[in-house]
Parts: C-alpha cells; structure tokens; sequence
C-alpha cells in the first residue's frame, strides 16, 4: 500500500489496522506526539453497573 493509499484509508476509517510505526512517521512528519494523532472514543456508552 503506498503512502498516500494508506492515510486515505486511515482518514476515511476504511482502514481496521493501521501498524504503529506508520503512526510513528506520521507523527515525525507533522512533529507531533502520538497521543495528539490519536484518541480513545467508545463504541458505546457503559453503564455503570450497580453492586
């Protein structure tokens, strides 16, 4: 997959692994960390289980 084949892909979530080193390029290249690319959403939200 070329380079700009694969940040299509990442860009339109059409893409389910993305390897970390790509990441890592991506993150030199724009000169941000890694957890600026990134971040965590839920599919759902949880709820919160009662005890």
């Amino acid at each position: 997959m070329s380079n700009r084949s694969t940040l299509t892909s990442f860009y339109y979530k059409k893409t389910t692994n993305i390897r970390v080193s790509t990441l890592l390029k991506i993150c030199d290249y724009l000169e941000i960390e890694l957890l600026e690319l990134i971040g965590f959403m839920p599919l759902k939200k949880s709820k919160e289980k009662k005890l």
